[in-house]
């Protein structure tokens, strides 16, 4: 799904996945 040819990608991988994190924890207070 995601390749990167750097470590610089890692990081922002990781950032995608606490954003995702993030908008799942909004969603569930929202209900």
């Amino acid at each position: 799904l995601f390749e990167y040819a750097c470590h610089e990608g890692n990081y922002s991988m990781a950032n995608i996945l606490r954003g995702a994190r993030e908008q799942e924890r909004v969603a569930a207070e929202r209900e």
